[in-house]
Protein backbone atom coordinates (compact mmCIF):
# COMPACT_ATOMS: atom_id res chain seq x y z
CA UNK A 1 0.00 0.00 0.00
CA UNK A 2 1.34 3.41 -1.00
CA UNK A 3 0.03 6.74 0.31
CA UNK A 4 0.94 9.74 -1.80
CA UNK A 5 0.31 13.45 -1.43
CA UNK A 6 1.47 16.16 -3.78
CA UNK A 7 3.58 13.69 -5.75
CA UNK A 8 5.46 12.49 -2.66
CA UNK A 9 5.16 8.99 -1.20
CA UNK A 10 4.45 8.94 2.53
CA UNK A 11 5.75 5.63 3.88
CA UNK A 12 5.66 4.38 7.43
CA UNK A 13 6.85 7.16 9.74
CA UNK A 14 10.25 6.60 11.34
CA UNK A 15 9.42 8.46 14.53
CA UNK A 16 6.83 10.63 16.26
CA UNK A 17 7.98 13.83 14.57
CA UNK A 18 7.67 12.32 11.10
CA UNK A 19 4.23 10.88 11.97
CA UNK A 20 3.10 14.34 13.07
CA UNK A 21 4.51 15.89 9.89
CA UNK A 22 2.60 13.37 7.74
CA UNK A 23 -0.65 14.08 9.56
CA UNK A 24 -0.17 17.84 9.26
CA UNK A 25 0.28 17.43 5.49
CA UNK A 26 -2.82 15.26 5.15
CA UNK A 27 -4.94 17.52 7.38
CA UNK A 28 -7.84 19.12 5.52
CA UNK A 29 -6.82 17.69 2.15
CA UNK A 30 -7.24 14.77 -0.27
CA UNK A 31 -4.52 12.18 -0.87
CA UNK A 32 -4.15 9.00 -2.91
CA UNK A 33 -3.85 5.42 -1.69
CA UNK A 34 -2.75 2.69 -4.09
CA UNK A 35 -2.58 -1.03 -3.34
CA UNK A 36 -1.52 -3.63 -5.87
CA UNK A 37 -2.57 -7.29 -5.97
CA UNK A 38 -0.55 -9.85 -7.93
CA UNK A 39 -1.26 -13.57 -8.26
CA UNK A 40 0.14 -16.34 -10.42
CA UNK A 41 -0.85 -19.89 -11.28
CA UNK A 42 2.73 -20.76 -12.20
CA UNK A 43 2.20 -19.98 -15.87
CA UNK A 44 0.26 -16.73 -15.95
CA UNK A 45 0.40 -13.66 -13.76
CA UNK A 46 -2.43 -11.24 -13.07
CA UNK A 47 -2.03 -7.75 -11.59
CA UNK A 48 -4.57 -5.12 -10.55
CA UNK A 49 -4.12 -1.88 -8.66
CA UNK A 50 -6.72 -0.23 -6.46
CA UNK A 51 -6.67 3.58 -6.42
CA UNK A 52 -8.60 5.43 -3.74
CA UNK A 53 -8.88 9.09 -2.78
CA UNK A 54 -9.07 9.90 0.92
CA UNK A 55 -10.15 13.26 2.34
CA UNK A 56 -9.03 14.14 5.86
CA UNK A 57 -10.83 16.63 8.04
CA UNK A 58 -8.71 19.53 9.32
CA UNK A 59 -6.73 18.25 12.31
CA UNK A 60 -5.76 20.21 15.38
CA UNK A 61 -2.30 19.88 16.93
CA UNK A 62 -3.98 18.26 19.93
CA UNK A 63 -5.62 15.59 17.75
CA UNK A 64 -2.34 14.91 15.95
CA UNK A 65 -0.35 14.61 19.18
CA UNK A 66 -2.96 12.41 20.86
CA UNK A 67 -3.15 10.09 17.85
CA UNK A 68 0.62 9.77 17.54
CA UNK A 69 0.80 8.99 21.29
CA UNK A 70 -1.37 5.90 20.69
CA UNK A 71 1.44 4.35 18.65
CA UNK A 72 -0.94 3.46 15.82
CA UNK A 73 0.76 5.55 13.09
CA UNK A 74 4.13 3.79 13.18
CA UNK A 75 3.34 0.67 11.18
CA UNK A 76 1.01 2.36 8.70
CA UNK A 77 1.74 3.93 5.32
CA UNK A 78 1.00 7.64 5.57
CA UNK A 79 0.99 7.43 9.36
CA UNK A 80 -2.65 6.42 9.87
CA UNK A 81 -4.92 3.39 9.80
CA UNK A 82 -8.46 3.76 8.43
CA UNK A 83 -9.47 0.58 10.28
CA UNK A 84 -8.31 1.97 13.62
CA UNK A 85 -8.45 5.26 15.48
CA UNK A 86 -7.22 7.08 12.35
CA UNK A 87 -10.62 6.40 10.80
CA UNK A 88 -12.09 9.30 12.78
CA UNK A 89 -10.02 11.72 10.68
CA UNK A 90 -11.52 10.61 7.38
CA UNK A 91 -14.27 12.80 6.04
CA UNK A 92 -14.78 10.98 2.72
CA UNK A 93 -13.34 8.25 0.56
CA UNK A 94 -13.67 7.59 -3.14
CA UNK A 95 -12.62 4.08 -4.02
CA UNK A 96 -11.99 0.98 -1.97
CA UNK A 97 -12.15 0.89 1.82
CA UNK A 98 -10.41 -2.50 1.83
CA UNK A 99 -7.76 -1.15 -0.56
CA UNK A 100 -7.02 1.67 1.86
CA UNK A 101 -6.84 -0.89 4.67
CA UNK A 102 -4.27 -2.90 2.73
CA UNK A 103 -5.92 -5.74 0.78
CA UNK A 104 -8.44 -4.65 -1.86
CA UNK A 105 -10.95 -7.49 -1.74
CA UNK A 106 -12.68 -6.74 -5.06
CA UNK A 107 -9.41 -6.66 -6.98
CA UNK A 108 -8.13 -9.76 -5.16
CA UNK A 109 -11.23 -11.74 -6.08
CA UNK A 110 -11.01 -10.54 -9.68
CA UNK A 111 -7.34 -11.51 -9.99
CA UNK A 112 -8.08 -14.95 -8.55
CA UNK A 113 -11.06 -15.48 -10.86
CA UNK A 114 -8.96 -14.54 -13.90
CA UNK A 115 -6.63 -17.38 -12.91
CA UNK A 116 -9.56 -19.78 -12.51
CA UNK A 117 -9.50 -19.84 -8.72
CA UNK A 118 -12.88 -19.39 -7.00
CA UNK A 119 -13.27 -17.06 -4.05
CA UNK A 120 -13.13 -19.64 -1.23
CA UNK A 121 -16.09 -18.38 0.80
CA UNK A 122 -18.28 -18.26 -2.32
CA UNK A 123 -17.24 -21.54 -3.90
CA UNK A 124 -20.20 -23.87 -4.25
Amino acid sequence: TVVSFGGEVLGKPRDAEEAKAFLRRLSGSVHEVRTAVVASDGQRQELLTSLSLVEFKPLSEEEISAYVATGEPFDKAGGYGIQGLGGVFIRRIEGSYTGIMGLPMYETALVLSRLGAPVPALAG
